[in-house]
């Protein structure tokens, strides 16, 4: 996000997988997506999630494995 920052932009695009929030069936970690919040804020910058829930062109590929 520094260096992103430091080209003059305002704006950061991270991809967010469920995996991610989910890692275990009925098990939620947001450290990572928490993190991102607060690293952007922190830099007054806007956030974009690129959200993976289930589809991504046309083939189930992020959704849960368990």
């Amino acid at each position: 996000m520094a260096r992103v920052r430091q080209a003059k932009l305002n704006t950061i695009l991270p991809g967010v997988s469920w995996n991610q929030i989910e890692p275990q069936q009925g098990k939620f970690d947001f450290t990572v997506l928490d993190g991102v919040i607060q690293g952007a804020r922190s830099r007054n910058m806007r956030l974009v999630l690129l959200w993976f829930g289930s589809w991504k062109n046309s083939l189930s590929g992020y959704a849960p494995t368990g």
